[in-house]
């Protein structure tokens, strides 16, 4: 009886591999992986929350991924220490919200900016410069490259530091 025990104790500690790796789907994983999936009818599905559920989690780890679903951009955010961040366009949910504030959607369903990036009110003419707002280069961190502080609705002497001002003789 002895034996059957330590031969059956042997054989699950045997059954499971020390590195550590775990296969569905295969029973081959990957040297670098952890975790290998592999099917060819069905995907991986992660949690599905809303931004109130993610923002609620407690110390998130770095590179906690989630699906949220009720931001106007939907789909796969990642933990980058500070902040939830869209995979695909690379802005946090703090972006975001400044990012969609202040938008319009119409009854078929189209979002629309109701002023410029980085204004701060909707124009009440062609000359107000409280809605010129910011020079943004799509794809580009937010680095200070597109901050402009308007004072008056003539071209500011200096834009920033990233940009030399057009009366310097680089208007050519």
């Amino acid at each position: 009886m002895k034996k059957i025990i330590y031969s059956i104790i042997i054989l699950v500690v045997s059954s499971f591999s020390t590195s550590g790796q775990v296969g569905i789907g295969t029973s081959v994983v990957d040297e670098s992986a952890a975790l290998e999936i592999f099917s060819s009818t069905k995907g991986l599905l992660l949690p599905r929350m809303t931004q109130e559920q993610i923002e609620a989690i407690a110390s998130p780890a770095l590179g906690l991924e989630v699906f949220c679903t009720d931001m106007l951009l939907k789909g796969i955010y990642y933990y980058d220490g500070a902040d939830f961040v869209h995979t695909t366009s690379g802005m946090s949910f703090a972006e975001l919200e400044v990012f969609y504030a202040n938008t319009v959607t119409s009854p078929t369903g189209q979002v629309w900016m109701d002023r410029n990036l980085g204004a701060t009110q909707v124009a009440t003419s062609s000359t107000d410069h409280l809605a010129y707002g910011n020079l943004y280069q799509w794809g580009r961190a937010l680095d200070g490259h597109q901050v402009i502080v308007w004072t008056s609705s003539i071209l500011p002497a200096v834009l920033n530091k990233f940009c030399t001002p057009l009366n310097k003789g680089y208007e050519k």
